[in-house]
Order: structure tokens, then sequence, then C-alpha cells
């Protein structure tokens, strides 16, 4: 049961996980739809300029579900016994 457990949620997980090839195409069509042409500088800093951002938000998200989990329930002064 544990193993089937496991593996289901891996396969959930996993649907979760982006595509690199679809965010690629993402930034391609975003840059694009600013006015760039593929094949410019331009265009080749707008696309690392939003890699970059997307990069961010994950170590921002990274960041904040370990400091909330550092933290734990009862914030981070611990419980009161009285």
């Amino acid at each position: 049961m544990k193993p089937l457990l496991a593996l289901m949620a891996l396969l959930t997980l996993s649907a979760c996980a982006a595509d690199p090839a679809r965010l690629a195409e993402m930034d391609r069509e975003k840059c694009r739809s600013y006015g760039m042409k593929p094949g410019t500088e331009t265009f080749a800093n707008c696309r690392m300029t939003l890699d970059v951002e997307r990069r961010r938000e994950n170590r921002r998200a990274l960041d904040d579900a370990y400091f909330a989990s550092r933290i734990g329930p009862y914030g981070p002064y611990g419980p009161y016994l009285y």
C-alpha cells in the first residue's frame, strides 16, 4: 500500500513540474508580443530577463516554504506554556 501511495504522490508532483520546452515557447511568445524580433539582442535579453524573473520567483517560493517549516504552527516564539 505504501509503495502505491508513494507512486501516486510522485505522479501528482511530476504533473506540477514545468516543462522547459513549454516555458521556452511561452517566453518566446511573450517577447514577440512585446514587439521584439527573434534573433536580435533585445529578444535574447527579453528571454533572459523572463528566465531570471522565473528563477527569482521559484527561489522566493522555496525560501518561504523553508522558513514557514522552520517557524512551525506556533510562530517564531514557540508555544506559550503557562
